[in-house]
């Protein structure tokens, strides 16, 4: 029999946070410097999409976005796979963030 591993509803949830140019999963764990290069990051992205017409090839800029917003939920995940203690204490309690996570 294989033993099922055990997912941190908090821990999914932070890393689909990332799932956008702001980075939202890092700082509500507290990486705030890490928040901050992909904060930073995400904005020259846009700039470069911008100053280069990103709308003459719209589906390799999504692709491109597609990878940075992936990679940094990955790479959030992992970091919370590594460190459980990076969980906010809020997050055990969905009340603290919004009414949609009352499933978590």
């Amino acid at each position: 029999m294989e033993a099922k591993l055990h997912q941190n509803p908090q821990a999914i949830f932070l890393s689909l946070c990332n799932l956008n140019p702001f980075g939202l999963g890092y700082l509500l764990s507290g990486l705030t410097i890490r928040w901050l290069f992909a904060l930073i990051g995400n904005l020259s992205l846009l700039a470069v999409g911008h100053l280069t017409n990103a709308s003459k090839n719209p589906a390799s800029w999504a692709g491109i976005f597609l990878a940075v917003f992936v990679g940094m939920a990955i790479d959030l995940w992992i970091l919370l796979k590594k460190k459980p203690e990076l969980i906010s204490e809020k997050l055990p309690n969905p009340q603290h963030l919004s009414p949609w996570l009352q499933f978590w």
